[in-house]
């Protein structure tokens, strides 16, 4: 798991090298990782926005070609470090599952995009909330996620074991 953090924003984007899910069909792989993820995270209110399957063109990256990309868009209510209730932060959760059965492999790149920050919540004083939501500064999470799927590319498929 690699994960890279933008401090003053409290964005996130990690990647994770997951066995694969055989059991999962392609087009419910984003909504079984995106439940997942609420579980592990303790959410409270999860809501699914747009989930799909990509066709090859639509992310316009010859590397992935061939390979099944789904994608999801939801929010989550989440409180960090485990934090109570009243400190859930509401968190735009941009999520791509590269299906790799090849390998035994579900690349799963998560996307955390915080939209709302509780009075609460220990990242209050932490964060910078103007980042939060000033466009002009920061590039929306959509297209900063777009790109990194128009990117991505598997360099060395030795690490998949």
């Amino acid at each position: 798991q690699e994960c890279l953090a933008h401090q003053e924003s409290d964005r996130s984007i990690i990647f994770e090298i997951l066995e694969y899910v055989k059991d999962t069909p392609d087009a419910a792989a984003a909504q079984y990782f995106f439940s997942d993820l609420a579980d592990t995270n303790g959410s409270t209110e999860n809501v699914v926005e747009e989930c799909r399957i990509f066709e090859p063109t639509q992310l316009n990256n010859p590397n992935l070609n061939g390979i099944v990309v789904c994608g999801l868009v939801g929010t989550q209510l989440v409180s960090k470090f485990r934090e109570a209730a009243s400190a859930a932060n509401r968190v735009k959760i941009y999520l791509a599952v590269i299906r790799l059965p090849q390998y035994g492999t579900d690349l799963l790149i998560t996307m955390n995009v915080p939209v709302k920050i509780s009075e609460s919540s220990s990242s209050r004083n932490a964060v910078d909330t103007g980042c939060i939501f000033d466009a002009d500064v920061h590039m929306p999470g959509l297209e900063v996620f777009t790109k990194v799927l128009q990117t991505f590319r598997i360099v060395n498929p030795g690490l998949f074991g």
